[in-house]
């Protein structure tokens, strides 16, 4: 209950907060690049741990719908979807609106399926104008602002209370369930981690992958002052990334950075990197880190339980490797009695995490229209990949970019459609990869068309 002497303050608030909502709502549906602003936000602010599942859903679907709704229009004039592997991706999403039929949990796949048409069919929205560089550049930027503002928080967060920022796995669990998990040589670690106002460490890591990719990206083209600004939340998020100990995010942007050094440099590039992990273990090395005990932490023989868990969700693709379970149900397959696992986070239901992407989406609809997922969404890469030239630096942003998400997307549920912290930046870069695919596809054949043309009748016919 709040006392008289607040009540106005946080009235005028709300009323403020409110009306800067609408604000932007309106401004991003006449400016349709910003609209990665607003929505990266809203997944960042719908993950704080501050918000119950009753406040968290009509929060999160309410601001989709303000934001993503006045954009469907363009969207749907445009024509967007009527072209290259949008067409595809929406037969993608009818399928999945099918699953609701036979989903063990149809309300959530149907609210599931709702959040990612809403997104998609923004995103659509902003590609339709998209036709050059200096709009791609524009839309990462106003994207990197929205990490940054997220990163901020995070960095701000380290300010309040320990007992709200910080938790141990082990604290969570009733006495007897962990002493019974104990027994059965389930190792659970009572290590501290940072989680900032999310409700996990793994959210802070998410937030540290994107902040410090789209930052790399950007940063050859921005200028002095801004390149401050872009190592300043890089640094940052690197910080509570590394307070948070989420591994993986780290693993997976070693991996794309390797990468992109090694396709731009060759073997000198493969010399550097080589150098530089040296040079980071021996001043690791020097500075009595321990090695053994960090690598063990979490048990990671099954990298901290997912292997163990992985068995159990193959088992169940096996029994229905067509049609799946239902779309985006997730952990709700693990409310079965011959999942081993039955304590703690795992009779959450489909809030419970797989903790590999594409097993959930096996799960979810089927094995065949997971591959035809995967051809969608890889496609458009391919093309950028065998071309010659990189005149939007595509090829960049796909070391950068899709390769840690796709790695990361193993150990979590990370490349999903269009949604979530890294999911949004996964379908972000997916409809501008597959924008630039359709527009380059015309522009060669309407040259083709034009060579055939001047060419004599008869050397023509021959060309057909």
């Amino acid at each position: 209950m709040l006392t008289d002497s607040k009540t106005p303050a946080f009235a005028i608030a709300a009323i403020a907060g409110a009306a800067i909502i609408c604000w932007g709502a309106l401004y991003t549906s006449k400016h349709h690049e910003w609209i990665v602003l607003p929505i990266e936000l809203i997944f960042a602010f719908i993950s704080f741990s501050l918000f119950s599942d009753d406040i968290r859903a009509p929060i999160h679907y309410g601001l989709l719908i303000l934001f993503c709704v006045p954009l469907i229009p363009t969207a749907l004039r445009s024509g967007v979807f009527r072209q290259g592997e949008f067409k595809r991706y929406s037969y993608y999403l009818c399928f999945a609106a099918i699953t609701f039929v036979y989903s063990v949990a149809p309300a959530y796949s149907a609210a599931r399926w709702v959040e990612a048409v809403l997104v998609i069919l923004a995103l659509g929205a902003m590609v339709s104008e998209l036709n050059d560089s200096e709009g791609l550049e524009r839309i990462l930027s106003h994207y990197f602002v929205a990490c940054a503002i997220i990163t901020a928080i995070m960095v701000l967060s380290l300010g309040l209370p320990h007992s709200l920022c910080w938790g141990s796995p082990a604290e969570n669990i009733e006495p007897n369930v962990l002493r019974e998990m104990q027994k059965m040589g389930v190792r659970v670690d009572g290590i501290e981690r940072f989680q900032s106002l999310f409700g996990g460490p793994n959210d802070v890591g998410a937030v540290m992958l994107v902040t410090v990719a789209t930052g790399l990206l950007c940063w050859s083209q921005a200028a002095w002052r801004r390149r401050i600004l872009i190592a300043g939340a890089i640094l940052g998020a690197v910080v509570c990334g590394a307070l948070a100990d989420s591994r993986s995010p780290f693993v997976a942007l070693a991996i794309g950075i390797t990468g992109c050094v090694i396709w731009r440099y060759g073997w000198r590039g493969i010399l550097g990197m080589l150098a530089a992990g040296a040079c980071l273990f021996a001043a690791l090395l020097g500075s009595g880190f321990d090695f053994s005990g960090y690598v063990d932490r979490g048990n990671v023989t099954t990298l901290t339980g997912r292997t163990d868990m992985w068995i159990f969700v193959i088992h169940q693709i096996a029994a229905s490797p067509v049609l799946g379970y239902g779309y985006e149900v997730s952990g709700a397959i693990f409310d079965n009695r011959f999942f081993p696992l039955w304590w703690g986070p795992w009779d959450q239901g489909v809030h419970v995490s797989i903790h590999n992407g594409y097993l959930s989406h096996a799960v979810s609809v089927g094995v065949p229209v997971t591959i035809c997922w995967l051809y969608i969404m890889l496609r458009p890469w391919c093309f950028i990949m065998r071309r010659s030239t990189n005149d939007w630096r595509l090829k960049q942003m796909f070391f950068l970019l899709l390769i840690p998400i796709l790695v990361h997307n193993m150990s979590e549920v990370m490349a999903d459609d269009a949604t979530g912290i890294v999911g949004f930046l996964f379908g972000v870069i997916w409809v501008i990869a597959e924008r630039y695919r359709v527009l380059r596809v015309a522009a060669d054949e309407a040259v083709l068309a034009k060579q055939r043309a001047a060419l004599p009748r008869a050397v023509a016919a021959l060309a057909q």
